[in-house]
């Protein structure tokens, strides 16, 4: 049992090698992206936005600025206006 258990979780280790790999390759890809868009001086130099923060605000918010003709549109899809 005991050399089952061991074997199953080598396995389980180089699957999560494995999909290691990719999660880097896709970090990588969005971190280029997000340094070439135009909007990533805006939402890089937001206060505590890191690497991770900055594409995610961007995805979730668009880079559609008149999407948004007023602040509070923005606000409320933020959840910071009623």
């Amino acid at each position: 049992m005991t050399r089952a258990k061991s074997r199953l979780a080598l396995a389980l280790c180089r699957s999560l090698d494995a999909l290691q790999v990719q999660l880097d390759g896709y970090r990588a890809a969005i971190e280029k992206l997000f340094a070439e868009h135009p909007d990533h001086d805006v939402f890089g130099s937001l206060p505590g936005v890191g690497v991770t923060l900055g594409p995610r605000l961007l995805s979730g918010l668009g880079a559609n600025r008149e999407q948004y003709p007023e602040v509070q549109g923005l606000q409320c899809v933020a959840g910071t206006a009623p």
